[in-house]
């Protein structure tokens, strides 16, 4: 009887128990998840706008760019929707906006232009958006996250396939108009280490787009290890590591980078190079962008204009047939023996499966006259041409090539990379996907090269392989710091092959499909050396393993600096350094795993 008559005070003292760690446990879970608009700890009106006056100005609530085009939304306007719609393919028109990307598939189809009738909603995009003027500003504002719990993330053109400059439920960081330049003719002194590095270099505020920075520099007889496209953005291009026409002589972008200034996770302004802030500024020279913070300047090398050597041509055989894939293998061995070691650089590009034809242009800066690159390409035509394929074309010569060469693709298919730019990017306003890997000589001289290449597109998609190693790559001339985070596959690439899927419309359903397409496509590259892995600004976000296949090596040290810079996760995706420790829970609310 004694024994029945506690269980009523058993049983109270138990829910009281567990009661208290429920709450412990939710407690616990609130603490280790973002701030999401849905959830009490989201920052009320009010706490946006004292953000707003203690930043002085400058803080954006913006729709969604197609949000003009619903009907049922508040910032609906015809003659708007007109012109958006007129431009929507531009990607320029996209950059100027604060949360636009130039592909759709990134935001989650969450306000489409391809179909009205559904909802807009901001739920594939920032919130609140800080138009960044200065280092004071935006430390602030970050500062402000940290105490709020808001993740932030940092947009400048939206030229990002990875998707990680337009993160939901964010405040975003608008760098689209840091555009200072600053020329430094004779050498640039670092600070804090009382020396001067010798020869000409260039400062750059960190949304600078590589048009205006080009044009700049070409005015003092100098280029920069360069982007492809007038949307790619100094900033986001070195801290992937930053491959370019100029990269078989001078390395990558990341190669090339003297110093660094950044807003860091906790708000604070750090200025890195080889004498101070020495792991940030090894991290930040390949880590990827939008992990290390903001940043707000960028010095780099320059180089004198030198003359360039190029190639303009097709490779072609039957539309999917082994004779024109044959040639088109030959084609890459014959890179690895004849063009990398000479220093060239170019593309190939086209339709393969469809057409049967792919377009070749080759760069070989530093040459003296057409004929250094006409007679390497005898070689590589006869090599061609003996698979059973047709190779044919011509060459040109300029004594003095801006660091913007000509274009590999017409401007409907691709970037223009004529002195003018082209204002089209492949796909954009469109879905894309980039399926990639990294290839060197022992890939390119490989007996299943060929049937990787044949398994890495389908006929709905292009081929578009940037030959950008080689060895500036293997060794670059210029590097400070003694290295830094560029995934090691880089020091052995000659090229980085890829297939680029892009279609229109919204559905789900086909984007699945390409979605699987574009996992078997990278499968097929990465079967001749899972080793090699892929380059940090072009890949496909769904591959498994990003991190060990973007950073090898370097992973566990980059993890390690991201722990220590950033333990709340201030600046998390899910492909960058760290992503693997947080996740999307119900509602796309972001907590540590």
């Amino acid at each position: 009887m004694l024994a029945i008559s506690l269980l009523p005070i058993v049983w109270s003292i138990f829910l009281v128990v567990f009661a208290a760690a429920f709450q412990n446990a939710t407690a616990d879970a609130a603490a280790t998840c973002k701030a999401h608009p849905t959830r009490p700890d989201w920052p009320s009106r009010a706490d946006w706008s004292a953000l707003n006056t203690l930043i002085g100005g400058g803080l954006l609530e913006p729709a969604p760019l197609a949000a003009a085009c619903h009907r049922t939304h508040p910032s609906y306007n015809a003659a708007r929707c007109t012109n958006i719609k007129a431009n929507w393919a531009s990607s320029e028109f996209h950059a100027h906006h604060p949360t636009s990307s130039l592909w759709t598939n990134v935001n989650g189809y969450s306000c489409e232009i391809t179909d009205t009738a559904r909802d807009c909603t901001t739920a594939g995009f920032p919130v609140y958006v800080i138009n960044a003027t200065d280092s004071r500003q935006v430390g602030l504002a970050v500062q402000w996250a940290n105490k709020n719990n808001v993740r932030v993330s940092v947009k400048s053109t939206g030229h990002d396939f990875l998707g990680r400059s337009t993160q939901p439920y964010s405040l975003s960081i608008w760098v689209h108009y840091l555009q200072r330049r600053v020329y430094h003719a004779e050498g640039f002194r670092p600070e804090g280490c009382g020396f001067e590095i010798k020869g000409p270099a260039v400062s750059a505020g960190g949304g600078t787009q590589m048009e205006k920075l080009n044009h700049f520099v070409n005015g003092h007889g100098t280029s920069v290890i360069h982007g492809n496209s007038n949307t790619v953005s100094v900033g986001g291009y070195v801290s992937g590591g930053g491959h370019s026409t100029l990269s078989g002589l001078y390395g990558l972008a990341a190669d090339a980078v003297l110093e660094v200034e950044m807003v860091g996770p906790t708000g604070e302004v750090f200025i890195a190079n080889e004498c101070q802030n020495k792991d940030l500024f090894w991290a930040v020279r390949g880590g990827g962008g939008g992990t290390w913070g903001v940043m707000m300047r960028v010095t780099m090398r320059a180089f004198p204009s030198v003359g360039q050597a190029t190639w303009r041509g097709t490779i072609h055989g039957p539309a999917g047939s082994n004779r024109s894939w044959a040639a088109i293998s030959a084609f890459h061995s014959a890179w690895a023996k004849y063009l990398a070691p000479a220093g060239a650089t170019g593309y190939v590009t086209g339709h393969a499966w469809r057409e049967g034809k792919v377009t070749v242009q080759i760069y070989l800066p530093g040459a003296r006259t057409e004929g250094e690159l006409t007679t390497i390409m005898t070689s590589v035509e006869r090599q061609t041409r003996a698979a059973g394929g047709e190779m044919s074309g011509v060459g040109t010569y300029r004594a003095r090539a801006a660091s913007r060469p000509g274009s590999p693709m017409t401007a409907n298919d691709g970037p223009s990379m004529s002195a003018t730019g082209s204002r089209t990017f492949p796909g954009n306003g469109q879905n894309k996907i980039v399926a990639s890997w990294l290839y060197g000589a022992r890939e390119l001289n490989s007996p299943k090269l060929q049937t990787a290449l044949m398994g890495a597109s389908d006929t709905d998609s292009m081929i578009y392989q940037d030959f950008t190693g080689g060895p500036g790559c293997a060794k670059p001339p210029f590097m400070r710091g003694g290295g830094n985070s560029v995934g090691q596959g880089w020091r052995t690439a000659l090229v980085r092959p890829a297939a680029e899927l892009q279609w229109q419309g919204d559905n789900e359903n086909t984007l699945a499909k390409r979605k699987a397409a574009a996992i078997k496509f990278t499968q097929s590259l990465a079967s001749l050396n899972p080793d090699m892995g892929m380059y940090v600004n072009e890949a496909d976000p769904e591959t498994e393993g990003i991190q060990k296949a973007f950073w090898g090596e370097n992973y566990a040290r980059l993890l390690s600096i991201k722990r220590r810079m950033d333990p709340s996760g201030v600046f998390w995706c899910k492909q960058c350094v760290g992503g693997e420790e947080w996740q999307y829970y119900q509602g796309g609310v972001l907590c540590k795993r």
